[in-house]
């Protein structure tokens, strides 16, 4: 019975169904803290997690904020996009003008893939996918005055860099202050 709560839970998107959880662990232990946080989960991809970039997205309507996570390299896949150092021509996305600018980045091809392959089904990247979903959830659980805060670990830190160098460049994400980062 409590799985299919937990399922309903999850396939609803209604988190607030899985607040019996915090019962379930010791008083003052980082997952009953999770479990009792105001963040909230409300996206997470992992479809395919032996060949797609495996992130999840949360709420805190406390603080404001909605956070990207993004995992670390686990499988064939992800090891061979942290290894592919080649790199990858791409146009500036910073518009302001500043000393030393170049209107051509090189980054690393195998971070490119990750977030900005098209995908041949929707014709859209991962950035994109990923963005949309967190001005989504932001404007609908927050409202308006989000913050963006991006994290991760490994390959999930390199990502988090990349991420979040792109959307600092969008004011939907730089209108209520920085993209704030933090990589492990």
């Amino acid at each position: 019975e409590m799985v299919e709560v937990m399922r309903n839970a999850v396939a609803t998107r209604n988190d607030a169904k899985l607040q019996f959880l915090s019962k379930f662990f010791k008083e003052g232990s980082l997952s009953n803290l999770m479990v009792q946080s105001h963040a909230r989960v409300v996206w997470v991809n992992d479809w395919y997690p032996l060949k797609d970039l495996i992130y999840a997205i949360s709420v805190d309507t406390l603080q404001r904020r909605v956070m990207v996570v993004f995992r670390g390299a686990t499988t064939t896949e992800d090891w061979k996009s942290a290894f592919n150092f080649r790199f990858h021509k791409i146009r500036n996305p910073v518009q302001d003008e500043y000393d030393g600018r170049n209107e051509v980045l090189r980054v690393f091809s195998g971070l490119y893939k990750y977030l900005f392959r098209k995908r041949k089904d929707t014709g859209t990247t991962k950035y994109d996918e990923i963005a949309n979903l967190v001005h989504k959830y932001g404007l609908e659980r927050i409202g308006p005055d989000y913050k963006l805060f991006v994290t991760g670990h490994s390959l999930g830190g390199a990502l988090t860099h990349f991420f979040s160098f792109f959307a600092s460049t969008e004011q939907r994400f730089t209108k209520n202050g920085p993209v704030k980062a933090i990589a492990f």
